[in-house]
């Protein structure tokens, strides 16, 4: 909470609930519910308006899934159904001279998302295994329609093949790079298309330090009434040491870029940083 500046304000919450039952040591049922509130801020691929408060985004989702063990391969298939509703800001109306008079104007964002991942593992070693993950997904909008007239519902998949290692003990992680493609029922809104890459790789030179570099790729939507959305890269570099048994001081810097569609003269570079804060830091044992 800022004092001097409200419209700054973080209102986050997350309630989560998950189940798993293990119908053999090869087989296995999850279930997951989960509803939360964040905000979608200013440097947003998304957003309505850049100068008031931030817009609330309420997002609920029911994921359930079932995965099975063939010796060293391993598939999972899972089930998504999301739901992302954008907290509309105080009225505001627009003037169209098409009919001569003021039309309200809300956050037409509000869609439904319908998901199904599969993904296999085959372990070659212990510490290392590849992996192969496919996701075709369905997004429908509760306005059907936006202001400039394109209809918004799209289909898309995502395909992925990488690899999880541990090299030594001191180098561990998991490297994945593919494809991926956004497709709107209108045709004149080209699709939001292509490379991803999802990185999580873990370096620790000694038992006190550890140096984490993270990368993903996101196909966004956009308030933009002439894209679709953008594809939505974000880099992570970041590392911490432990000075003493209770204090652990770490630092990181990011880089982020959207590519929208349609459009590559709206690519968004988002804001750098360049952090250093206390990871954490204990007092006592506890």
């Amino acid at each position: 909470w800022y004092k001097n500046f409200p419209v700054e304000d973080d209102r986050i919450y997350q309630a989560l609930l998950r189940g798993r039952l293990d119908v053999t040591r090869r087989n296995h049922l999850e279930l997951e519910l989960e509803k939360s509130q964040t905000q979608v801020g200013r440097d947003s691929v998304s957003l309505t308006d850049i100068s008031g408060e931030q817009t609330d985004l309420a997002e609920q989702h029911i994921t359930a899934s079932a995965d099975h063990t063939f010796n060293r391969l391993t598939l999972k298939l899972t089930g998504t159904v999301a739901d992302y509703n954008y907290e509309n800001q105080a009225p505001v109306e627009v003037f169209d001279p098409a009919v001569a008079d003021f039309v309200p104007f809300q956050d037409i964002r509000d869609y439904r998302e319908d998901e199904i991942k599969l993904g296999s593992t085959y372990q070659l070693k212990p510490d290392t295994a590849v992996l192969l993950e496919g996701v075709i997904n369905e997004r429908v909008y509760r306005q059907p329609i936006d202001s400039a007239g394109f209809r918004k519902d799209s289909s898309g998949f995502r395909l992925l093949s990488g690899m999880t290692f541990a090299l030594t003990g001191r180098l561990t992680g998991t490297l994945s790079g593919g494809w991926g493609e956004q497709q709107s029922v209108d045709d004149r809104l080209s699709p939001v298309e292509g490379p991803l890459i999802d990185a999580d790789v873990i370096w620790q030179p000694d038992p006190l330090s550890k140096i984490e570099f993270i990368a993903r790729t996101e196909i966004d939507e956009t308030s933009l009434t002439d894209s679709l959305g953008a594809i939505d890269y974000y880099y992570e570099l970041s590392a911490q040491h432990a000075f003493w048994r209770y204090l652990v001081l770490g630092t990181y810097v990011s880089y982020e870029k959207a590519n929208y569609a349609d459009d590559p003269g709206k690519a968004c570079r988002l804001p750098h940083y360049l952090v250093i804060r206390p990871i954490h830091y204990r007092s006592g044992r506890w």
